[in-house]
């Protein structure tokens, strides 16, 4: 899709609607409207801790050209490979290179974070868990 022709996305707080992300229910992801709104060219969400911590999440990369967050509420550690360990507290944006090796190591219970990837459709590759 030519993103100049993309259509205009407006989410509002009054309408959100958090959903389970993941099997463990440790997540919960709000969609913007930009994936829709660019034919599935860019995804914008926000990703929210559901539970306290339970251990790392476990190395994987997503097979996408663009990925960053942006941390508004909270703190957490990642390891970037390339990088090592990184806290990110809010306000905090982080960039990541195209199919880095990543893993979120700890979060505090409140964790809120904007999350945008590009292509929204993506496939994730699973490593090993750290040590």
């Amino acid at each position: 899709m030519d993103l100049r022709q993309c259509d205009t996305a407006v989410s509002q707080p009054a309408d959100a609607k958090f959903e389970n992300f993941d099997p463990e229910g440790q997540f919960q992801i709000r969609d913007l409207g930009v994936k829709k709104a660019t034919g599935g060219a860019i995804e914008a969400r926000i990703l929210a801790a559901a539970k306290p911590c339970q251990g790392n999440l476990g190395q994987h990369r997503h097979d996408v050209d663009f990925q960053m967050f942006y941390v508004l509420k909270g703190s957490a550690t990642f390891y970037f490979e390339g990088t090592g360990e990184v806290e990110v507290t809010p306000g905090s944006c982080v960039n990541m290179a195209a199919g880095v090796v990543h893993d979120m190591l700890d979060h505090s219970d409140d964790l809120e974070f904007i999350e945008i990837i590009s292509p929204a459709q993506h496939g994730t590759e699973w490593m090993q868990p750290l040590e």
